[in-house]
């Protein structure tokens, strides 16, 4: 029996290893090294892509939602869009939010630039050229995204991209702001998966 085991410890040992690594980069599943869903959100400061500087403080009584992107990411683009799409749907609510997007990665100030000649970013973009937010608070996948309750913990993290991202990440944001209950963010996540599987959803994926 002891033989037996110990031959399937590296079996184990793999699996457990796999897990580690790649669930929290799956939506749903997300986590931080440095702090965690219920505890204080770290004040901080970053400057922004107009040359003024964003800074979190507590006590301001208003959630905040802060999504790191890094330039290497090839969807960084729809990625923004989506941000964009989000606060759009929410505009009524959005004086009792700090909206912000952290793009981290060497070339940070030249992709926050604007990206088109008319384009109005709807929330700040945030410089983190060289990553000090990022290791702050230890993001392990990428996007993520943090939101913070107007008592300045952390209520909900997100590691991922994925089809359901808007109507998530809105059903989170208005239980956050006290304008949803529970259950709509469980309503939010099953249609999502009835999305999912369509045919033209299929497709996209492919």
């Amino acid at each position: 029996m002891e033989r037996i085991q110990r031959r399937n410890f590296p079996g184990i040992f793999a699996v457990t290893l796999f897990l580690q690594i790649f669930l929290p980069a799956a939506p749903g599943w997300a986590d931080l090294r440095n702090v965690k869903v219920g505890e204080r959100m770290p004040e901080f400061s970053l400057p922004d892509s107009k040359g003024g500087t964003f800074t979190y403080k507590h006590g301001r009584d208003k959630v905040l939602a802060l999504a790191f992107l890094p330039t290497s990411q090839r969807r960084i683009e729809r990625e923004l869009t989506d941000i964009e799409t989000l606060i759009e749907s929410i505009q009524e609510n959005t004086g009792q939010l700090f909206f912000v997007c952290a793009i981290s990665g060497p070339s940070a100030k030249d992709f926050s630039d604007p990206r088109k000649p008319d384009s109005k970013p709807t929330f700040p973009i945030l410089i983190d050229s060289d990553f000090q937010l990022w290791g702050r608070l230890g993001v392990i996948a990428a996007p993520t995204l943090i939101i913070v309750g107007k008592d300045d913990t952390i209520q909900w993290i997100r590691a991922g991209y994925g089809y359901d991202f808007v109507p998530v990440v809105r059903a989170h944001l208005m239980q956050a702001l006290g304008l949803a209950q529970e259950a709509s963010v469980e309503e939010a996540q099953q249609v999502k998966a009835v999305t999912n599987d369509t045919v033209e959803a299929r497709i996209q994926r492919h």
